[in-house]
């Protein structure tokens, strides 16, 4: 099972390496030699490819990484709910009986009816 951290790092790393790409088509497409309107038409068809490529890194992202991810999180806060659910049994099992015993300790004994015959 892998750390938060590790989730982290390999998302930075994601993001940096997209980001890096972006910038340095765009740097490439804004110093090269051609006219105006070649130039936007090539940020635009660069711009849909980087998109597009942005979209196909996170939908690898989420089924390599997020969605195992998830799934032994989900794992790991049921096992954890099990866990208190049955620390918490105990405790009320234990508060009921010593409940009980201190009300039985603390109940009066009813004293006997039985009358006295005077003569």
């Amino acid at each position: 099972m892998c750390s938060r951290n590790s989730y982290s790092d390999t998302a930075t790393f994601v993001a940096g390496t997209i980001l890096g790409a972006a910038v340095g088509a765009a740097v490439g497409i804004l110093f090269a030699p051609r006219s105006g309107e070649e130039t936007r038409t090539r940020l635009k068809l660069e711009g849909e490819k980087a998109y597009r490529d942005v979209e196909r890194s996170v939908r690898t992202f989420d089924k390599k990484t997020l969605q195992p991810a998830i799934k032994n999180a989900k794992k790991e806060i049921d096992d954890h709910v099990k866990t208190v659910k049955k620390e918490v049994d105990k405790t009320v099992n234990s508060v009921k009986k010593e409940v009980t015993s201190r009300v039985k300790k603390a109940t009066p004994k009813k004293k006997s009816t039985t009358k006295r015959s005077t003569k």
